[in-house]
C-alpha cells in the first residue's frame, strides 16, 4: 500500500482552559531514508518505540521498544499493519528494514474513519529541551500520488513528508527531527494525512538548549560612525584587526578580537589582519578611528563558525556588509552586540 504525504505539527492540548502545546521546530526539514546514520544519537536516549519493537531492532545503536510504551497513540483504525519492504543494502541493515516493517495507521474508510493520527509523549519534564525524530514509509508503489496536507495548529511549523517520494516498488520514505521545550508533563503531536496517515517509528532524545538564534538585518552601506548601533546596552564590542580605534565610535569602545578569550571563531586563518583600508575615496574621507576599524578584518574559508558565549542573543547584529576578497577569503569588519 502506497501512503501519501504526512505531516507532523504540534498541536494544542486542553486542560481546563485551551493551552498550546510547545512548538517543535522540524529543522532541515522532510529528510530521506538513506541509511542506519539516519537514526540520531543526538544528547540522551529517552525512548525509542516502533511497531516492530518486539524484534527489538538495534539501528545506529539505538535499540527499539514496542509501541508506543509510556505514550499514547489515538485515531488509528488498523494496527501492526505491513509496509512496503525497505530493501537492504547502501548503508540500510536488516534491522532498519525491520525497524519500519509494520505501522499502526488510519484511513478514510472502514470503522473510525478519518485522516489523523494524535500521538502524546508522556512522562515529559517541564523545561528540559527534547528532540524528537518519526520515521514514515512504504516500499510498494500505487496510483495514490502525493497529496497536499497541512498542520491543523494554526501557526505552528510543520512538516511534509512523503512516504515514497519516487513512487516506485522499493522506494525509500522519509523520516523528520524536530527540538521543542517542555512547558507541560506532555506534548501532542498531530500526524495528519489524506486519505490514510501512518507512522512506522519515532525516538525522543533529551538534548542541551539550542543555541540562540541571530536575527541579521539586512546589510547597509558603510557611511560614518553612527553606523555603529547604540541599541540596548552594549555586552562587548571587538575589532577584527591588528589595531582597535583609539577613540570610542559612536560611543562605543571597540578592543580587539585577539586580546580576549571568551569568544571564538573557527574557519578563518587569522582573526587579526590588517591592511584593507584604500587611500581613495569615499573610504579615505571617513574619520581616523573608522578607517582603523574597517581596515582590520578576519580572513579565512568559506565556511565559519562564530561562536559567542552567555551575553550575546537576538540583539546581535553586524552592521556592515562583509566583503569577499577572493573566492576562497571571506572578510567581516567588527562585531558588535547589545
Amino acid at each position: 500500500m502506497r501512503f501519501p504525504t504526512l505531516t507532523f505539527a504540534a498541536l494544542a492540548l486542553f486542560h481546563a482552559s485551551a493551552v498550546l502545546a510547545a512548538p517543535i521546530i522540524w529543522g532541515g526539514g522532510p529528510r530521506a531514508i538513506l541509511s542506519d546514520a539516519d537514526v540520531s544519537t543526538n544528547g540522551v536516549l529517552v525512548r525509542a518505540m516502533a511497531k516492530a519493537g518486539a524484534a527489538a531492532p538495534v539501528v545506529n545503536g539505538v535499540t527499539f521498544a514496542p509501541f508506543p510504551g509510556p505514550d499514547t497513540l489515538s485515531g488509528q483504525n488498523a494496527v501492526n499493519y505491513a509496509a512496503g519492504a525497505l530493501p537492504t543494502g547502501g548503508g540500510i541493515s536488516a534491522a532498519y528494514a525491520t525497524l519500519l516493517s509494520q505501522n499502526d495507521h488510519r484511513t478514510t474508510t472502514g470503522t473510525g474513519a478519518g485522516t489523523t493520527m494524535t500521538l502524546t509523549l508522556n512522562q515529559l519534564v517541564v523545561g528540559q529541551h527534547y528532540e524528537v525524530q518519526l520515521w514514515f514509509h512504504d516500499g510498494n508503489a500505487s496510483g495514490l500520488g502525493t497529496l497536499m496536507v497541512k498542520s491543523p495548529a494554526s501557526l505552528d511549523p510543520w512538516v511534509l513528508l512523503d512516504a515514497n517520494p519516487s513512487n516506485v516498488a522499493g522506494g525509500r520514505g522519509q523520516h523528520a527531527i524536530g527540538t521543542f521545550t517542555a512547558d507541560a508533563t506532555t506534548q501532542v503531536i498531530n500526524l495528519t494525512g489524506t486519505p490514510i496517515v501512518a507512522l512506522q517509528a519515532y525516538q525522543l532524545r533529551r538534548v542541551p538548549a539550542p543555541l540562540a538564534q541571530v536575527a541579521w538585518e539586512s546589510w547597509k552601506e558603510t557611511t560614518g560612525p553612527s553606523d555603529v548601533s547604540t541599541q540596548g546596552t552594549l555586552t562587548r564590542a571587538y575589532a577584527f584587526g591588528g589595531t582597535a580605534p583609539a577613540a570610542a565610535l559612536n560611543g562605543v569602545s571597540f578592543s580587539r578580537f585577539i586580546d580576549q578569550n571568551s569568544d571564538t571563531l573557527a574557519g578563518f586563518t587569522s582573526v587579526g589582519t590588517d591592511g584593507f583600508g584604500s587611500a581613495a575615496a569615499p573610504f579615505s574621507t571617513l574619520p581616523a578611528d573608522y578607517r582603523t576599524l574597517l581596515a582590520g578584518a578576519a580572513s579565512g574559508g568559506r565556511r565559519t563558525t562564530w561562536r559567542m558565549k552567555a551575553g550575546w542573543g537576538t540583539g546581535c547584529r553586524e552592521r556592515f556588509r562583509p566583503r569577499r576578497r577572493r573566492s576562497d577569503s571571506i572578510l567581516f569588519p567588527a562585531p558588535l552586540c547589545n
